[in-house]
């Protein structure tokens, strides 16, 4: 696999950018978000002419949030 940032994922047969961007972002609409290996967007014309065992670049998608008690918001002031 050779993408240079994001997961590698082999397209299918009825795979569209719209739908592997929903399955895997999330949202059908961040389609544009996916890649080529060589880091470079698709062009609506490449997007709509995907081939089944193509290889393309699925960006990350941060599964962490933030800790309810990270950072200063837990600090508490006394008052003698």
């Amino acid at each position: 696999m050779s993408c240079q940032s994001g997961n590698s994922y082999i397209v299918t047969t009825g795979d569209t950018l719209f739908l592997i961007a929903q399955q895997k972002l999330g949202d059908g609409n961040r389609w544009h978000e996916i890649l080529k290996p060589d880091g470079t967007q698709f062009t609506e014309a490449q997007a709509s002419s995907l081939q089944a065992g193509q290889e393309i670049c699925i960006p990350q998608t941060d599964t962490t949030s933030p800790s309810p008690n990270s950072g200063f918001s837990n600090i508490v002031s006394r008052n003698k």
